[in-house]
């Protein structure tokens, strides 16, 4: 591997981990196409990882055009900057590019060798190692390990994983033994991976929700088990998501609107449509929510930025604004809002478990502020399950929401 990338996809791509995704596997595709050659073979790894802000993407590959021309590099790196917007919010894609032939055994293929120091990072941990081998150990798929008869599908034994105890060693509704939960409760909460003992005070607080009855859960009320400092960091987080989430819905109706016009052009110098004014409404009195917490953890203030330019007094400024950060979907001609290249037409509402950019939250008894972050959530389930609890736990929730 010659290259290596970290891609993070649009604002509103990053709004869902399914979008995502999609944005990155649609970069590397056009990757291969863009400098790929005839006479020699174009390959790349990809991984999924999660900031603050949502999914990114970590491609590395062998380019072959980095071999071939000393031009090459120089081509690379003024695509990657091609494919942002002009407004700095597109797709940004960060490159570290090696000229010439890469480490013989890089091309091997193989994740020991592939994973060179050059992208150690991508390297499993000693903890995650323990937990596979715990968790896996029991079982022998075809008088194997786990790992090893995943090895050979991967390259491209498809039958060796239609075993009972494959399925049964993958399977998320088949309990832990004692043995990877506890591996688990070490890697989560040990004092080398929960320094400032964040994970510890969170599951504390899960495990006095489950002993507890149904509980409504507000911005206003701190948890005794979590210092001031901790609640307003999953506080502002999820004012801003929600902040977000109402600009994205916004987007979502402007674009419904245009679907249904034979014009499909929205001038923003007559009045604006009753629905859309009032998607305006709620994105400013959720932005002016973050702004009141007077506190943003996120890196250049990028949170304060975005909410400063959503709670303007004129609805027309908030609305050019997010469509110029949107770029593709929707697009500014002029004092009009036109359909851009992404341009589907009908409304595509955003799916509350995909609301901070992830897989999402699973039902539980208990009624959670707006916004408050899906892994928050989670964690009360994971609670459950490190206690072999995790059953009645969702038989409980399931009866709740029964009700």
């Amino acid at each position: 591997m010659n290259a290596a990338f970290t891609v993070y996809p649009s604002w509103r791509a990053r709004s869902s981990e399914a979008s995502a995704i999609t944005a990155i596997n649609r970069f590397r595709e056009e990757l291969a196409d863009a400098f790929g050659l005839a006479s020699a073979p174009f390959a790349s790894i990809t991984t999924y990882e999660r900031d603050l802000g949502g999914v990114l993407g970590r491609v590395v590959a062998h380019v072959p055009a980095l071999v071939e021309s000393p031009a090459a590099e120089d081509a690379l790196l003024a695509w990657c900057e091609s494919l942002q917007s002009h407004d700095g919010d597109g797709l940004l894609v960060r490159v570290e590019a090696h000229q010439g032939a890469p480490d013989a055994r890089a091309m091997k293929l193989h994740w020991n060798s592939v994973f060179s120091e050059r992208f150690n990072s991508f390297e499993c941990a000693e903890a995650a190692r323990n937990f596979i081998e715990a968790a896996c150990g029991d079982y022998r798929p075809r008088h194997t390990t786990v790992l090893k008869n995943l090895l050979s599908w991967a390259e491209g034994e498809a039958d060796c994983v239609k075993t009972a105890a494959t399925r049964q060693a993958l399977s998320p509704t088949e309990p832990l033994s004692d043995q990877a939960r506890e591996v688990l409760r070490e890697a989560l909460i040990g004092r080398s991976s929960d320094r400032d003992g964040r994970r510890s005070k969170l599951l504390d607080w899960m495990d006095g929700l489950q002993s507890g009855p149904k509980r409504r859960i507000t911005w206003e009320e701190r948890p005794a088990a979590l210092d001031a400092e901790h609640w307003r960091d999953i506080r502002s987080g999820g004012h801003f998501f929600s902040a977000r989430n109402a600009a994205i819905q916004l987007l979502d109706s402007i674009e419904a609107h245009l679907g249904g016009q034979a014009e499909q052009r929205l001038k923003l110098t007559e009045s604006i449509p009753d629905g859309i004014r009032s998607a305006t409404i709620v994105v400013r009195s959720r932005a002016k929510r973050f702004l009141a917490e007077a506190y943003d953890p996120s890196p250049t203030r990028y949170a304060t930025e975005f909410c400063v330019e959503c709670s303007d007094a004129d609805d027309r400024a908030i609305l050019k604004k997010l469509v110029e950060r949107d770029g593709r979907v929707l697009q500014l001609l002029g004092d009009a809002i036109v359909p851009g290249w992404a341009f589907r037409g009908w409304k595509s509402p955003l799916d509350e478990g995909e609301s901070d950019g992830g897989e999402g939250a699973v039902e539980t008894d208990h009624e959670w502020p707006e916004g408050i972050s899906f892994r928050v959530q989670n964690m009360l389930l994971l609670s459950a399950d490190l206690r072999v609890k995790l059953d009645h736990c969702l038989a409980k929730a399931t009866a709740v929401n029964n009700a």
